[in-house]
């Protein structure tokens, strides 16, 4: 369904920002896809080093990571040939000033903002967010940063290669970027391309979709494995929201700078 929107919108719509709407929609919807892997991620991250219970993953579950991971490239590759049809105009002065300057004593708190966003992703590689806990089950905990090396201990590449970036890399990349976009100075039309580009990339973060696959699991998986919930898991909570809040800042205050030269 989503490829047969993504080619709909593609071919039928015009040029405008009614396409860039849907494709940008797309994008931020596609990621959710990624809910059902992850979730077999938990069970498979569970069930790593244990000689009572197993989990395997079969062809089926990499088939259907490969279609999701496809349709949000070519999300992302229709987002990026429809923005190099759209160019803003402006007959404003190009002055190079930084996002945080332009944005006053609202860039400051959301520097602020993605400082704390920083600061719990580190914790949240180290801090578990929960441990089995059950009866002829070794008492393993896990955090956001044993996961790729428990999914590759157990042979699951795939899901090894899904975490480390999901989980990890894209994170740290995103919270890097947006720090960078912020201080560094540019026209307000290359702060509004900046953000686009941390926002594809930011569509690869799946702090949020672990952390819902995570609730899911405690609702429903707890008569498969039993676990016990770590203070790891409130803190991935809460980098996912500030990951978003510090996202949601920088692509607004981008934005409001291109409007605000606009021609009237």
């Amino acid at each position: 369904m989503k490829i047969g929107i993504l080619t709909w919108a593609w071919l039928r719509m015009p040029a405008g920002p009614g396409r860039t709407h849907v494709l940008e929609w797309m994008g931020r919807l596609g990621k959710w896809s990624m809910l059902d892997p992850l979730g077999v991620l938990v069970l498979v991250l569970l069930a790593t080093d244990q000689w009572a219970v197993t989990a395997t993953t079969y062809l089926g579950v990499y088939a259907f990571l490969t279609a999701v991971a496809t349709t949000m490239w070519l999300s992302i590759a229709a987002s990026a040939l429809d923005a190099g049809e759209i160019r803003e105009k402006s007959s404003a002065p190009r002055e190079r000033v930084s996002l945080a300057k332009r944005s006053g004593r609202r860039g400051i708190g959301a520097i602020v903002v993605l400082a704390v966003a920083l600061a719990l992703f580190v914790g949240t590689l180290g801090l578990p967010f929960m441990q089995v806990h059950q009866f002829l089950l070794r008492d393993h905990a896990y955090g956001v940063g044993s996961v790729p090396a428990a999914m590759a201990q157990g042979g699951n590449w795939p899901l090894a290669f899904l975490s480390a970036g999901g989980l990890v890399a894209m994170p740290a990349i995103t919270l890097l970027m947006e720090g960078w976009a912020w201080i560094v100075p540019a026209t307000p039309q290359a702060h509004h391309r900046r953000w686009r580009w941390i926002g594809w990339i930011r569509e690869w973060c799946m702090l949020d979709v672990m952390a819902l696959a995570l609730g899911l699991f405690l609702m429903e998986g707890q008569g498969v494995i039993r676990v016990d919930v770590r203070n790891g898991l409130w803190l991935l909570l809460a980098t996912a929201a500030m990951l978003w809040l510090s996202g949601w800042l920088g692509a607004r205050a981008a934005a409001a700078g291109v409007r605000r030269m606009d021609p009237a």
